[in-house]
């Protein structure tokens, strides 16, 4: 691939495309650019080169749209192999029901939307309908993030009262992402952006130290001097949000056509009402955040953007 973008680099016409989207990002009104003739090696040289050249001229991270899940993980690895900072934004499946449901996915888009945030990423590569899909908004993800260092003046069960607040479940203990355990002054926790579980360990109110370990041998495998902390579900229920949602429901019951809908929107009602697990969120997702957001809101911190 060096040697395909090499010749890129040195075509006449590769060199007036690079001068079009330099116009195109300082004008008021961007017009597209088509490329075509492309495929195969060349096509990805071509998109790795064009990335490359759009973080040369903007400061925000480059959005590349694909037709579906697969030319995503394709895409990404492409990029990932070129040595771009890329992240693949996965679909989000949607639960209607009341099941529990796997939040595996959830971390993985928080960390992603953290990176786009933060400017911690050269590249995020989604489908239309994954960008779209309403997520927690951005004040609110910076607000809930923790950062936690060697020295930090954090009691042990503040600490674990805030990983409740963050959807981590708490067990006995820790061998997947999400989850959360305490055994007197020592906390552990395994996040969405971290690899493997971190070990925090307190001197009373101190952390006194960090370190990730081995889930099964239970054996230290680094000892980092700060780390972060992202909840560990995209969609949280406040109590304002709780109340929304119970409005909402009370509503469709008392317009029930069918005992089969009275009969479930009077179990949504009553998980409700006693401050339950709501395991049927997204049912009534645009409603669980006042101000909905996704993925383009995140983009649109930035003054300019290339897609």
């Amino acid at each position: 691939m060096q040697r395909l973008s090499a010749l890129i680099r040195a075509d006449r016409e590769y060199k007036s495309f690079v001068k079009t989207l330099g116009e195109a990002y300082a004008a008021s009104e961007p017009l597209p650019i088509a490329v075509n003739g492309l495929s195969g090696g060349a096509e990805d040289s071509f998109v790795v080169e064009s990335v490359l050249e759009a973080r040369r001229i903007s400061s925000a991270p480059v959005l590349l749209l694909v037709g579906g899940e697969v030319e995503r993980e394709k895409l990404t690895r492409t990029l990932l192999d070129a040595g771009i900072r890329a992240v693949g934004y996965k679909k989000r499946d949607l639960v209607f029901h009341n099941i529990r449901a796997s939040h595996d996915v959830d971390r993985e888009r928080l960390s992603v939307l953290y990176s786009v945030m933060s400017g911690e990423v050269d590249a995020v590569v989604t489908t239309p309908s994954a960008a779209s899909v309403f997520t927690v908004p951005e004040k609110l993800l910076l607000s809930l993030t923790v950062a936690i260092e060697v020295g930090d003046l954090l009691a042990p069960e503040e600490l674990a009262q805030r990983l409740v607040t963050l959807g981590f479940a708490r067990v006995d203990a820790v061998d997947g992402a999400g989850q959360f355990s305490r055994r007197g002054g020592i906390l552990d926790f395994w996040g969405a952006e971290s690899p493997s579980p971190v070990r925090v360990e307190f001197f009373g109110d101190e952390v006194d130290r960090l370190a990730y370990f081995d889930p099964i041998t239970q054996r230290t495998t680094g000892v980092p001097d700060s780390i972060r902390l992202l909840p560990a579900a995209e969609i949280m229920i406040s109590t304002e949000a709780r109340g929304r949602l119970l409005a909402e429901s009370r509503t469709l019951l008392r317009g029930a056509k069918t005992d089969e809908i009275r009969e479930r929107l009077s179990r949504e009602v009553a998980v409700l009402e006693s401050d339950l697990s709501v395991d049927f969120r997204d049912k009534y997702l645009g409603l669980v955040y006042e101000c909905p957001e996704n993925l383009f809101s995140y983009f649109s911190t930035y003054k300019r953007c290339v897609v």
